[in-house]
């Protein structure tokens, strides 16, 4: 089984078809941060057409996934690997916090 690696290109299967993402970062808590491409394609995608889409288009969302497990379960595929383009290189901000159930606002937030 192949061993997910940065700037892997990851092939999801969905009911709709096919869907993509690259592994950008992997983060020592929460594992593989995948960016995730929202176009849902009826049929496999040549590596090229992949490539181009991740270098050209802004990810749809970040999401931190089980890849290691789901690509050795055969969920997801490794299709390709790709440079990570510059503007994904950062390691994205996330922010939570907790809602006051009086004020209806978070006030504090926590930043990762």
């Amino acid at each position: 089984m192949k061993r997910p690696k940065i700037g892997d290109i990851i092939e999801i299967p969905t009911r709709s078809g096919f869907a993509y993402a690259q592994f950008t970062h992997k983060h020592s808590m929460y594992g593989a941060l995948l960016r995730v491409h929202n176009t849902v394609y009826q049929t496999r995608q040549s590596l090229d057409v992949i490539q181009l889409v991740v270098s050209v288009r802004e990810p749809d969302f970040s999401v931190f996934f089980p890849l290691g497990a789901a690509v050795h379960r055969g969920i997801v595929s490794i299709v390709g690997n790709a440079p990570i383009p510059e503007k994904q290189k950062p390691f994205p901000l996330f922010r939570n916090g907790e809602v006051d159930p009086k004020t209806k606002k978070v006030e504090t937030w926590w930043k990762m």
